[in-house]
């Protein structure tokens, strides 16, 4: 029978692509990739294990708002991340300037969102035995 094996990317479309970037790469650190000659811009980041972010710059008029329209938190469609540090990621964002919320659950992750309203959600590995 025929399966998923993996989810290998997650692709996010950007209005303004730079902002995105420098977000994913300086405040989450996640490290550049080698990306086709596509026609339009874009960034393929490593997320870990095989697992790649993959930003792409929309044409004007694409998209005209946000997919995520709920500001109410973290209850929104995301994607998760894990780290080893999750306290050193929540130092990173402080740094940065970016407002989280801190263990909503009483589990160890927070939620926040990117440059383009994108909710995130960082979870400590231990959560999940690792």
């Amino acid at each position: 029978m025929t399966k998923i094996n993996l989810l290998q990317h997650f692709s996010i479309y950007c209005r303004d692509l730079e902002p995105m970037h420098k977000f994913y790469t300086a405040v989450l650190g996640m490290a550049e990739l080698p990306r086709p000659e596509f026609p339009f811009p874009g960034h393929w980041l490593d997320a870990g294990e095989g697992h790649h972010i993959h930003l792409s710059k929309v044409h004007e008029g694409h998209t005209t708002h946000s997919i995520s329209e709920n500001e109410e938190g973290y209850t929104d469609h995301h994607f998760g991340l894990l780290t080893d540090d999750l306290d050193g990621m929540k130092e990173r964002l402080r740094s940065n300037g970016i407002p989280f919320h801190d263990e909503p659950y009483g589990y160890r992750q927070i939620f926040f969102r990117d440059p383009e309203n994108n909710l995130i959600e960082v979870a400590s590995a231990e959560m999940f035995g690792m």
